[in-house]
């Protein structure tokens, strides 16, 4: 179904709810005297206007306010409130609708963006905003970061409204194990007694390349595909950084030392406490020929390229220089086999995090929220 389809007449006339839920004045005051702010005396563009919920208000206080707008029985609810002259609406898809001059201020509030549904219609959204921005503008995006812990096990929803009329649910998916991005370039330090008793870190040197800005714009996203599930930090990750480069990889292979940000870097300390852990031979003797299959990606240029050329057959060789080293450290049980999940442990009133999946992990506020709920219930 179309998200047109979706926001018909008569979700448009059950839209608003004045006073309560998202309308109500705690929660909408605030928003528009932040958006106003932002806004520093210039003309603001909400993007999915709706029915003028913020937008209303918003000029209300001054802000010249235009929007963009799919769902037409929306747009004939918000013109109940106010007219064509005081908020100008263009009827079309956020992503990709044009509306005339420029905006010091872009804003797409109450989770609005989940209604695109895959990353290319995000990022197409994220650059439609861009190009309605001043320079030196802003653009605005408010998301729900959801509470997994909510979530009974095995569940991947849970209603958070039950009302007479069709029930809201609140959605998150959960994923077990690595993400794609689970490889990062900061290094996790062994906690000592860790190796002995839970399994011993052996890190994964990482090699990136960096993409000449001649073919840059060749992958305007990112491409992460998982050819072997067993390891899905590996394989061709082409990755647009933030400062608009383009990496492609990444190689991993053994560190030779848990500080090896040099390409000759050596610890036999860290060499030797790697090499005397049983399950490090166990993996090694199981995935020999994929770790062969790494190194002959750092060694040779031409090898690494002709797997990325699979996925963008026009980059090439010469398009690529090797851009930095990293580090990812990785947990091996005395069986061989990967660590992939947290590992929490407490002991003598200490709760140590001896394991992560990823850096992304470890920023997350739900997950900090759980291990401090561990320690609570130890003390």
């Amino acid at each position: 179904m179309r998200q047109d389809e979706i926001w018909d007449v008569d979700a448009a006339q059950r839209y608003d709810t004045p006073g309560t839920g998202m309308f109500a004045p705690e929660v909408l005051g605030p928003t528009v005297d932040r958006l106003a702010e932002l806004a520093a005396g210039g003309r603001a563009l909400e993007l999915a206007i709706g029915t003028g919920r913020v937008a209303v208000p918003l000029a209300e206080r001054g802000v010249p306010v235009t929007g963009i707008e799919l769902s037409a029985p929306m747009v004939d609810r918000l013109r109940t409130k106010v007219d064509e002259e005081r908020v100008p609406v263009v009827l079309g898809d956020m992503a990709t609708a044009s509306a005339p001059g420029e905006f010091t201020l872009v804003y797409l509030v109450f989770n609005t963006i989940s209604n695109l549904l895959t990353q290319a219609e995000q990022v197409a959204c994220f650059r439609n905003a861009a190009r309605h921005l001043a320079p030196g503008g802003r653009f605005v995006v408010e998301l729900l970061v959801p509470d997994l812990q909510r979530l009974p096990p095995g569940a991947l929803a849970l209603p958070f409204e039950v009302s007479p009329s069709p029930p809201t649910f609140h959605t998150a998916w959960v994923i077990s194990g690595y993400e794609p991005s689970s490889w990062g370039q900061i290094p996790k330090l062994r906690i000592p007694g860790y190796g002995r008793r839970d399994g011993l870190r052996p890190s994964l040197e990482i090699v990136l390349r960096m993409l000449m800005a001649t073919k840059q714009d060749f992958v305007r996203g990112m491409i992460y595909p998982v050819p072997d599930p067993r390891y899905p930090f590996l394989g061709v990750h082409f990755t647009r950084r933030v400062s608009g480069g383009l990496e492609v990889g990444p190689n991993a292979f053994l560190a030779l030392s848990r500080r090896a940000y040099g390409r000759m870097s050596l610890s036999p300390r860290d060499l030797g406490s790697t090499l005397a852990w049983p399950g490090f031979w166990r993996f090694a003797g199981e995935h020999w020929r994929t770790g062969l299959t790494e190194i002959r990606g750092v060694l040779s240029k031409r090898a690494y390229m002709k797997s990325a050329q699979r996925y963008v057959p026009d980059i090439g060789v010469a398009d690529v220089t090797r851009s930095h080293l990293g580090l990812r450290a990785q947990a091996v049980e005395r069986n061989g086999s990967l660590v992939d999940d947290f590992v929490i442990q407490q002991e003598d009133g200490i709760t140590s995090v001896r394991n992560a999946p990823s850096p992304a992990a470890t920023s997350s506020l739900a997950i900090a929220q759980h291990v401090v709920d561990r320690i609570e219930i130890a003390v």
